[in-house]
């Protein structure tokens, strides 16, 4: 028996489009705070497209079964994933779902995971489904190997951009405690970072054999409609004038996983944000927002990288040198503090 469903399955869906004829899937990714979430309210407002709140489903499946084909119990594993948050937050019905996997005699994770895909999608009545997990970068293999070469929305911002909003997140706030200037120099560093290693390694790596597309969120705040028209042509869809209107009717990605991990003000002000008029107001931000130090490590870690993608550095030679060195002083106070933590806790602890 499987538990209730978030959503029931009596539920009325608003047109008919059985899950065996939504069309291929596509998927939007890239670092966080790079404008996935923008995009995806975007194409939300196609009268063909819809696309799902971040699913995460391929980090559940690495972080519990590695890389398995399968559940070796579905059953088990249904009953588990279905109570995580990130599934709720796609609101379809539980057991629709399970009853479509079961019928097709295949629970491989590819055949549930585009089973799930193609029950939201008739949920919204829409023939076209997009998914957006910003991390899926790190399985665009997997994702080329189930869907059979799908296109993929890849998106990118300027390092200093998005390393500066993601300071700014619900995720990130609790971390600034203790030494919040220290934490922001690691944290920073670490973004940097990973935006070389999505760029420099995993985009240059799947772009030669993938149908990806680079979304850079610089022009799609610029020139909306512009970049829009390409992305509609990328995806094999009409254009349409409504997409770059202001929206207050765009689906709401994780409502429940926010409330779960106490961001629920931070997550609700993000998605408000995310479907206002689009403008270029966030994309010079982070000249008031970081230190001259931050801009030189950011750069010291990425310059190669930002260039090889048409971001220009700004920071001299010495500042990229003073932000690294900086870094590991950073990395070593932060390193004493923990382990003098630890000694403390020992200590009251008996």
């Amino acid at each position: 028996m499987t538990h209730d469903s978030p959503s029931p399955d009596t539920a009325k869906f608003p047109a008919t489009i059985p899950a065996n004829q939504v069309e291929q899937p596509f998927f939007i990714v890239g670092p966080g705070r790079s404008g996935t979430t923008l995009l995806t309210s975007t194409l939300n407002r196609h009268s063909r497209l819809c696309v799902t709140p971040e699913t995460h489903f391929l980090h559940y499946r690495r972080r519990h079964f590695g890389t398995a084909a399968a559940p070796p119990d579905f059953e088990s594993f249904w009953q588990d994933y279905t109570r995580w948050p990130r599934f709720k937050d796609l609101d379809i019905p539980v057991r629709r779902c399970r009853d479509r996997i079961l019928a097709s005699g295949d629970t491989s994770f590819a055949n549930i995971f585009s089973i799930i895909l193609a029950v939201f999608a008739e949920k919204q009545g829409k023939p076209r489904v997009g998914e957006k997990t910003p991390g899926h970068t790190r399985y665009l293999d997997t994702l080329d190997q189930w869907f059979g070469s799908p296109k993929v929305l890849f998106t990118i911002r300027d390092p200093r951009a998005s390393g500066a909003s993601q300071l700014k997140t619900g995720y990130r706030q609790p971390e600034l405690d203790g030494r919040p200037a220290l934490q922001r120099i690691v944290m920073l560093a670490r973004d940097a970072a990973e935006w070389v290693d999505i760029y420099a390694r995993r985009w240059a790596d799947a772009a030669e054999r993938m149908d990806m597309r680079m979304v850079r969120y610089e022009t799609l705040v610029a020139a909306p409609q512009d970049e829009m028209q390409a992305i509609c042509m990328f995806l094999g869809e009409p254009y349409e004038s409504g997409l770059v209107a202001r929206s207050r009717c765009a689906p709401s990605p994780a409502s429940t996983s926010g409330v779960q991990e106490g961001k629920t003000s931070w997550t609700e002000r993000h998605l408000r944000k995310s479907r206002s008029a689009v403008t270029t107001a966030s994309v010079d931000k982070w000249r008031g927002e970081l230190s001259r130090l931050e801009v030189g490590l950011i750069e010291a870690i990425a310059g190669p990288t930002m260039r090889a993608h048409g971001y220009r550095p700004e920071a001299n030679a010495a500042l990229r040198q003073l932000g690294r060195a900086i870094l590991a002083s950073a990395r070593l106070l932060l390193k004493a503090d923990d382990a003098a933590k630890r000694v403390r806790q020992r200590l009251l602890n008996g």
